[in-house]
């Protein structure tokens, strides 16, 4: 069953998972193991993205990603401010480059040549980056349209508040706030590639409590839940407690934090990223070096995470394990050897033992063909993606009989398409189990004739992540197994089950257009997890109220394919 968490003595509090994606993640949000666990999951030659300096580094990270109009200028000399700009680049589609205070390095100026950027925003006061960088600008892009990303004279607050506002401007939405301490550098790099994946935003915390409370309330009061970033020696408790006096009590407000930053960062990645659909994961060292703040652009970019590690080795396993969850098979380094080492990006710990896999894919069971795919996604696509996850699509065929498949690590939610052509009573059933649990959830169940249309993969009894799936056919079929990015959105109508995305528009009704098949309609919001299902007959209009929020519809037709079946949101 899905619920909210349990209030607190004044607010309720929240997760970014809460519901169906939280109960997974309590459930346990490691894969369970297979019977022999594999020597590593992490395979190939370690890489790095390293420049002689900074600069270097942050072009060359930029040239790994799509061109755009847009650029972020942050310092790389006075770091505070940029810290709260990835999640601002990552919904504009925009590049981070760093810079000095007063000027372009000849690394970065190459790089704005090759972009031809129609817009700058330069982050930070006139202390931070001068009106002699503005100039520099202008020299190398004479007809770009250059913003400043806060005041003249304010301070990193003003810059953090403002690009909540750019966030907003790009589209995003702002349920989840990081905030982050004056001095916890590390914890906000660590943040800054959470928030940027979910289309959050960073806040640092500084100045005197409670009118640091006061100044940033106005912007907070719209999220949905801020998380404390950090242990209280690096973020105070009295910042935890000036906001929670005055902020909204349905807000949920937490504390996210591990014995040292590396657990931190893990804990964060475990929380908020219950899968990617990367080859590849990036290490930066955590020892606050500058020249890692794109790479949390970089990662979000491209599905991937970010996380810290030490120079040489890892001091426990809280890092390797979460690469390992998520199946990651390339490690890159962000930075010169200087900063990371190979054995690092080896798993190296720190007490001379190697990290060994415990999550590898079943070598006994078929897998699924990866397909590669890209996207191009709505916002409600992309927002399922943030929410319930992404992993790597893969696609099956075989013939009649019973077959067992694995799924892709980390597929807790996603939408299963498939065909079966008929073949004698053409019956055909997909089902989903879990190594945790010995209940099973149907996927897909048709009886009597073709199919064409798709099925919901999602935690078994909302509780466990499904690890594979069995197939009964009578005839020859196909899968492809997607996250929820690749759910239909908008108008529903077909011929078979199918599932899709619907936005959250306070008092939408969901209406049956009776054409004789009988439906089943399953609700399951982002947040609030399981809603009411609406079952539909022949020859009447039912309609449900739909929840003030994203949700993915499971809709079942179990009528003849021939009649057909529609539904409208009104």
């Amino acid at each position: 069953m899905l619920s909210t968490p349990p209030a607190r003595a004044r607010r309720a509090l929240r997760s970014l998972f809460a519901g169906a994606a939280a109960i997974a993640t309590a459930a346990g949000l490691l894969v369970a193991a297979p019977a022999a666990p594999a020597e590593a999951s992490f395979g190939g030659t370690p890489s790095w993205i390293g420049g002689k300096d900074l600069y270097e580094t942050s072009a060359l990270m930029s040239r790994q990603q799509a061109p755009s109009t847009s650029v972020y200028l942050t310092s790389g000399e006075a770091g505070g401010d940029a810290l709260a700009a990835p999640p601002a680049a990552n919904a504009a589609g925009a590049h981070l480059l760093m810079v000095r205070r007063d000027s372009v390095p000849p690394a970065i100026e190459q790089r704005l040549r090759e972009l031809q950027p129609r817009f700058i925003n330069i982050v930070g006061s006139r202390a931070v980056l001068s009106d002699r960088l503005w100039a520099d600008v202008r020299r190398i892009l004479p007809n770009v349209k250059i913003y400043r990303v806060g005041s003249n004279a304010g301070d990193r607050v003003d810059s953090a508040l403002r690009l909540m506002f750019n966030i907003r401007n790009s589209g995003g939405v702002l349920d989840e706030v990081f905030v982050i301490g004056r001095n916890g550098y590390s914890d906000g790099l660590a943040a800054g590639n959470v928030a940027a994946r979910i289309g959050g935003a960073i806040v640092p915390a500084m100045g005197d409590p409670a009118a640091w409370a006061q100044r940033v309330l106005p912007e907070l009061r719209r999220a949905r839940a801020v998380y404390f970033v950090g242990a209280g020696s690096v973020l105070p408790q009295s910042y935890f407690a000036a906001l929670d006096a005055v902020l909204p009590g349905h807000i949920g407000m937490d504390r996210l934090a591990g014995p040292d930053r590396y657990a931190t960062n893990a804990a964060l990645i475990d929380r908020f990223v219950p899968g990617i659909s990367a080859r590849q994961g990036y290490l930066i060292a955590g020892n606050g070096h500058g020249d890692t703040v794109g790479a949390s652009v970089l990662a979000a970019r491209q599905d991937s995470v970010m996380l810290l590690s030490g120079r040489a080795c890892h001091d426990h396993t809280a890092v390797p394990e979460q690469l390992d969850r998520l199946q990651v098979d390339r490690i890159v380094g962000i930075g010169t050897k200087f900063w990371i080492a190979e054995s690092a990006l080896r798993m190296r710990l720190c007490d001379g033992s190697a990290y060994r896999s415990q999550h590898g894919p079943d070598p006994s069971m078929p897998q699924l063909q990866p397909v590669e795919t890209a996207p191009d996604t709505g916002w409600l696509q992309r927002r399922a993606g943030q929410m319930l996850g992404t992993f790597r699509g893969g696609t099956l065929s075989g013939g009649a009989g019973h077959h067992e498949v694995q799924l892709p690590a980390n597929a807790y939610w996603g939408v299963l398409r498939a065909t079966h052509a008929m073949v004698g009573s053409g019956d055909f059933t997909v089902t989903a189990h879990s190594s945790r649990t010995d209940l099973t959830e149907i996927v897909v169940a048709d009886t009597g004739d073709a199919f064409d249309g798709s099925g919901l993969i999602a935690p078994i009894d909302m509780a466990y992540a499904p690890e594979w799936l069995e197939i009964d056919a009578e005839g020859p079929w196909t899968i492809l197994a997607q996250d929820l990015r690749y759910a239909y959105s908008g108008g529903f109508h077909g011929t078979d089950s199918h599932v899709g995305l619907v936005g959250g528009d306070w008092g939408r009704t969901l209406v049956n257009e009776p054409r004789g098949s009988h439906l089943t309609v399953r609700q399951i919001g982002f947040w609030s997890g399981l809603g009411p299902t609406l079952q539909a007959r022949p020859g009447e209009s039912r309609s449900v109220a739909l929840l003030q929020e994203p949700m993915v519809l499971q809709i079942v037709q179990d009528g003849a394919p021939d009649d057909g079946w529609a539904l409208q949101l009104r």
